[in-house]
């Protein structure tokens, strides 16, 4: 997943529409069957999105999760979610010091 982040964050961040059009062809094996239930993945898929700052990413996750039923209250609490981890993490950090 953070392979994706990456590469597409840069991408729409980018502008360079030659390289938008590429194939990405990196592979997530993983995203077929990830061994949870496929709305769990998502949830986390679009957490982690989140943390990256890959609005690509997020988009393309809150799209399979309306897709899957989840409410957009239910989008947000995975967002608020990966904002206190997000905050949890760099404070964690910050103490370390």
């Amino acid at each position: 997943m953070a392979m994706n982040n990456v590469y597409y964050r840069a991408t729409h961040l980018m502008e360079d529409e030659e390289l938008k059009k590429l194939p990405a062809r990196l592979r997530i094996n993983i995203i077929g069957k990830p061994g949870i239930p496929k709305v769990d993945f998502e949830l986390m898929s679009f957490a982690v999105s989140a943390i990256s700052g890959c609005g690509q990413c997020m988009t393309s996750h809150a799209h399979e999760l309306r897709k899957a039923g989840v409410t957009t209250e239910g989008i947000q609490s995975a967002l608020k979610i990966a904002a206190v981890i997000q905050a949890t993490q760099a404070a964690l950090k910050i103490q370390q010091f």
